[in-house]
């Protein structure tokens, strides 16, 4: 009987001890599932950072990107610009050098005893008016010089008004337009600038600042070549 004690009370001490080894065992998995929550709570976190991180370097390089092909327009621009100057400094140069020829060609020259007449005159700068008055001092001294050039040949009427109201075949050698504007300085109905009569008077009194075979002047080429040459109006030898 004693013996049956014994062995109960070693079997209970023996549960005791597994339960409470269960307990220990329990509660120590329990600390590490926390933990591990913990952890992975953190990494996500870390994740999530890294993600935010990301995006904020994809936006940066999208800037970056758009940045970059402002850049590159911007060059592309100035490219441009720095094209166009370089072709306004080829037309200055050229035109220097044609002014140059008007400097020479007027030191060249003496002055005339020229049979001129005020309407000479009148119709000359008439023309130079409403040939090329917008573009500028020479392009008027070429229209001019045109005129006087023709005047001055055998292929062509000898008088400045003849040369204007020339009908070669069936076409007029200056523009309705322009016959019109001179008929109407000539009734005193259009004021026309001083310096128009200032450029026909010493055209009239110095002679023409171009070669003497300079005929033509147009839109297009014709004759044996060209003299001058701007924004598509041609001045060409005969």
């Amino acid at each position: 009987m004693e013996k049956r004690c014994l062995i109960l009370s070693i079997l209970t001490i023996l549960c005791s001890l597994l339960l409470l080894f269960h307990v220990i065992k329990t509660q120590s998995l329990n600390e590490e599932n926390k933990l591990l929550y913990e952890r992975s709570e953190n990494y996500e976190q870390k994740a999530l950072d890294w993600q935010t991180k990301a995006e904020d370097y994809e936006i940066k390089l999208l800037e970056a990107q758009t940045d970059l092909e402002l850049c590159s327009k911007e060059m592309e621009r100035l490219e441009t610009i720095i094209y166009e100057q370089e072709q306004t400094i080829s037309g200055l140069e050229s035109e220097t050098e044609s002014l140059e020829t008007i400097v020479y060609n007027y030191n060249e020259s003496s002055e005339r005893d020229s049979d001129y007449t005020n309407e000479d005159k009148t119709i000359l700068a008439a023309t130079i008016y409403a040939e090329n008055y917008i573009n500028g001092r020479y392009e008027m001294a070429l229209t001019g010089s045109v005129v006087i050039n023709r005047k001055n040949s055998p292929l062509f009427p000898n008088t400045i008004k003849d040369v204007i109201y020339q009908i070669d075949g069936k076409y007029e050698q200056y523009a309705k337009r322009t016959k019109g504007i001179i008929e109407r300085v000539l009734r005193g109905e259009e004021t026309i600038p001083s310096e128009c009569y200032d450029l026909a008077e010493n055209l009239l009194k110095y002679g023409s600042i171009t070669p003497s075979n300079v005929y033509y002047q147009a839109h297009f080429k014709q004759g044996t070549g060209v003299f001058w040459e701007k924004d598509g109006e041609y001045f060409c030898f005969g």
